[in-house]
């Protein structure tokens, strides 16, 4: 491993509720080693915090020891075996990411399933997302957090708060690099695809997807 580059999972259910996820995480391992990367596929949390805000601290801790850090949730893969990390940062970008993808009306303008980090300015802009965590919107009950509660992805979840405090400080500026849908978020590979996202209603198209990429 060449300490610069991490691809970085997490996942609290246990492998047999992974089901048809687990040969994505494979996938995305084997990719990591092929290219010399190193693949973290985390599963224990302390649970003192909603397991969606966990992302944001363990990129900050991992760009600690890593120049670059993805992040990946659990319905990612890699699809594009033949692209690097590090291209795609191609200017001072801390940050690579896209938006979701249009099926859904009005698409969110950042998706955090997906995206990409890079050096100590990446690290500080984890803390203040981090900082940014609504406790007051959350409660926790026989060890259960109240995801009901709340609009997916909105205020309360670490995309929303990302999509509302931080991306209009920094959009527009050389920090981030925002990619197409078709780069990072598509639910079927495409000529463009790098990473494939099969985010909830697609999440079929992961059980098909090992076979077509396998082929006859």
């Amino acid at each position: 491993m060449n300490g610069k580059v991490a691809i970085l999972q997490f996942d609290d259910r246990p492998d047999d509720m992974l089901g048809h996820l687990a040969p994505l995480v494979a996938r995305n391992a084997s990719y990591a080693r092929a290219r010399g990367y190193s693949h973290f596929f985390l599963r224990g949390h302390d649970n003192e915090i909603p397991m969606y805000w966990h992302k944001v601290s363990l990129i900050e801790s991992c760009l600690s020891e890593f120049e670059f850090v993805a992040w990946f949730d659990t319905d990612v893969v890699v699809h594009d075996l033949d692209f690097s990390i590090e291209s795609l940062f191609t200017g001072p970008e801390m940050m690579v990411f896209a938006g979701d993808i249009p099926v859904w009306g009005i698409p969110q303008p950042f998706n955090a399933g997906v995206f990409f980090c890079r050096g100590a300015a990446a690290r500080a802009l984890m803390a203040e997302w981090r900082a940014l965590y609504p406790a007051h919107l959350w409660r926790k009950q026989e060890g259960l957090w109240n995801f009901k509660d709340h609009v997916w992805a909105g205020e309360a979840y670490e995309q929303g708060v990302f999509i509302r405090d931080l991306l209009p400080r920094f959009a527009g500026t050389d920090g981030l690099r925002i990619l197409s849908w078709r780069e990072l978020q598509s639910p079927c590979p495409l000529p463009e695809s790098r990473t494939l996202h099969f985010t909830n209603v697609f999440r079929s198209n992961a059980l098909l997807y090992p076979h077509i990429v396998a082929g006859p």
